[in-house]
């Protein structure tokens, strides 16, 4: 029997999805490794070096994850994780797949059905079961609020001169007038300039 526990992050605030390694049953959806029973292998790199690759067995209902994992201090394994899949049923036809987390987490069964499974730890596990936040969660809460006040009221805005101007009186940015001499630069959508 395989041991699908997995330890909790102790919680300082540094852990989030970014910077795991992830596996997302869409784009395998997408890519076709899910429509047929066979094997290929995920990988990823740094500065065009492969740092870490897993194969995968895929069938509909479940893949099979084999890798090498080596945590801190400790010997190389070789786990074998199964992750089963679940499809439901779109509205407008066709399915739509999801990874059910097989992992136990302080003695539980996690069982949530997601989109992306994180390679925090030795095994592949949902964001919950390891703690993980998004980048934007660890921000402070006035840069978030800035981020849905430059999305929500100004449309597109040149992120550092509002931001200059918003730090000093969050009403301040006008739409395009001077204040405390930086202006608030904004683009319709139509006139945006290209990136």
């Amino acid at each position: 029997m395989q041991d699908h526990s997995v330890a909790r992050h102790s919680g300082n605030g540094k852990n989030t999805v970014e910077g795991c390694r992830s596996i997302d049953v869409l784009e395998w959806h997408r890519l076709g490794h899910l429509q047929l029973p066979g094997w290929f292998s995920c990988a990823w790199a740094s500065d065009s070096e492969c740092v870490a690759s897993i194969d995968v067995q895929a069938q509909r209902h479940f893949v099979a994850l084999k890798y090498r994992s080596r945590s801190c201090n400790h010997n190389w394994s070789d786990p074998v994780q199964r992750i089963p899949i679940a499809w439901t049923t779109c509205r407008f036809g066709g399915e739509r797949p999801w990874f059910v987390c097989p992992v136990t987490s302080e003695g539980m069964y996690c069982g949530r059905s997601v989109n992306n499974l994180y390679g925090a730890g030795r095994l592949f596990a949902c964001r919950h079961c390891y703690q993980l936040a998004y980048a934007s969660q660890r921000e402070p809460a006035h840069l978030r609020g800035l981020k849905n006040h430059k999305r929500s009221e100004c449309g597109w805005v040149e992120a550092r001169t509002c931001l200059t101007i918003f730090r000093r009186n969050p009403r301040a940015c006008t739409g395009g007038r001077m204040r405390d001499g930086v202006a608030c630069t904004i683009w319709p959508n139509s006139d945006r300039p290209s990136a």
